[in-house]
């Protein structure tokens, strides 16, 4: 049998923050070239919840900190034996792998990834087929290599690699990036690989060495949550290679109570305020708020998008601090949101929440609904109605709606601030990291983009605190 030491500390994917909790994570490497006892460490502060404000750290490749665990458990893992047709057993099933190549063999994929969603559950709006197919159409082109692992039963794991090269041409690096490219992150906020949750872990190795198994990529960018977060670690701490923690954030989830006055007191007396105050600013003041949601194509559809492309323009260019950056700045952005969007439609996982006064619209959301979980994705409104907290009365509506049709969690997209945590929410973890080939030039470029890479997101927020 094989035997591994994995780290016995991990973080529970739903368990609430306490105050001033770390957050750790370690993620192990068991190359030969280097002491076994080396890990790549991220540690950050959160405070408490009412507060919602997290404080992460992140240490650089120059000045990463290398520590051995303190107390690691051991695990033993189900037999794994290679076979000569490239197959590999585990606990008695049988598991192949392969790289499917190019934008048609993945949209071949579309029964299986089907099924295979259906399975997963997630509530991740991003790994429904509507939302990856227009995402490969539109952004993929021919540079995407889909690694499949494959049981007799069918398709048990599907990660989606879009290859690309930095813009610093002289650094000759190559990377592929799960459910890629690595620019649109923010379109793409929860780009995870499509895994059976019954799957073995040996799955989540077969897609590293076949992400991998060009000599001429230097690394792979990947993306993990909640409970894969161990899988992943467990299938790179049995491996040669090198990972290194991008990003670590959390993803508020509210769980829906039976009705509005049995949630309504869960929340804090602070919540319970504003909520009242965005009902009762605009009353005072002669105004009329109403609101209603959009699911369907006769519904007026093109109208709100159109209004929320302004309005989210708009609360992009209002001064003052939080800053939120226009996200659909470009026409191609534009188009795919307009794309997808009729698709999720058509399948009634999306929902337009429309706030107005007099027949104008003042803020609009757009939601997704998938296995049960109302995800709220971007918004928009008319800085003019500010004061009147236009942004909590439509969020408190979109609850008490998806109540109504009997949803069973709110999640509020990853980052924590004050208007999400204020909620009665619990925390789900979610990692980007990036796995290195165990080279040393493949190292070299990786620590000259990464440390490129930061310098140019300093920048970019001290221009938006500008």
């Amino acid at each position: 049998m094989l035997c591994h030491r994995v780290a016995a500390d991990r973080a529970s994917p739903s368990t609430r923050v306490p105050e001033r909790e770390p957050i750790q994570s370690r993620c192990r490497d068991r190359s030969p070239r280097r002491p076994a006892s080396q890990a790549v460490l991220l540690r950050g502060r959160v405070r408490s919840p009412g507060r919602a404000v997290v404080n992460v750290h992140r240490i650089g490749v120059r000045e990463r900190r290398l520590l051995e665990d303190p107390a690691p458990a051991a695990m033993v893992l189900a037999p794994v034996a290679p076979r000569a047709d490239g197959a590999t057993i585990e606990g008695g099933a049988i598991l192949e792998a392969e790289v499917i190549h190019g934008l048609a063999g993945f949209l071949a994929l579309e029964p299986e990834w089907r099924e295979l969603q259906r399975r997963v559950a997630s509530g991740n709006p991003f790994s429904t087929w509507e939302w990856v197919c227009e995402w490969a159409r539109s952004f993929w082109d021919g540079s995407v290599e889909t690694v499949v692992v494959r049981s007799p039963a069918g398709l048990v794991a599907a990660a989606p690699f879009h290859r690309a090269r930095p813009r610093w041409a002289q650094l000759r690096a190559r990377y592929q990036v799960l459910m890629g490219p690595r620019g649109l992150r923010s379109l793409m906020e929860l780009g995870t690989a499509l895994v059976d949750p019954q799957a073995p872990p040996v799955a989540f190795q077969l897609i590293l060495e076949r992400a991998l198994e060009d000599d001429r990529l230097d690394w792979i960018e990947l993306c993990a949550q909640g409970d894969e977060l161990d899988r992943w670690s467990q299938a790179i701490a049995t491996s040669m290679y090198r990972s290194v923690i991008e990003e670590d954030t959390l993803v508020p989830v509210m769980p829906l109570a039976m009705d509005w006055p049995q949630l309504q007191a869960r929340l804090r007396r602070n919540v319970k305020e504003a909520v009242r105050r965005s009902y009762n600013a605009p009353r005072r003041d002669g105004l009329v708020l109403s609101y209603r949601e959009c699911r369907r194509h006769d519904e007026g559809l093109d109208e709100i998008l159109d209004a929320f492309f302004r309005l989210h323009r708009s609360r992009s260019l209002r001064p003052g601090n939080p800053y939120h950056r226009d996200h659909f700045s470009t026409p191609s952005r534009r188009a795919f949101l307009d794309r997808v969007a009729r698709r999720m439609a058509d399948t009634g996982a999306l929902t337009l929440s429309l706030v107005s006064w007099a027949d104008q619209p003042v803020a609009v959301r757009i939601n997704f609904e998938v296995d049960g979980t109302v995800y709220l994705y971007y918004s928009g409104f008319d800085p003019a109605w500010w004061s009147y907290s236009v942004m909590t009365f439509g969020v408190t509506e979109a609850i008490k709606s998806a109540i109504t049709r009997r949803q069973r969690a709110i999640s509020f997209s990853p980052g924590v601030d004050q208007s999400k945590a204020r909620w009665d929410v619990s925390y789900v973890r979610i990692v980007r990291f990036s796995v290195v080939r165990p080279v040393r030039a493949s190292r070299l470029r990786f620590a000259v983009v990464h440390t490129l890479r930061r310098a140019k997101h300093r920048a970019i927020r001290l221009v938006d605190r500008r």
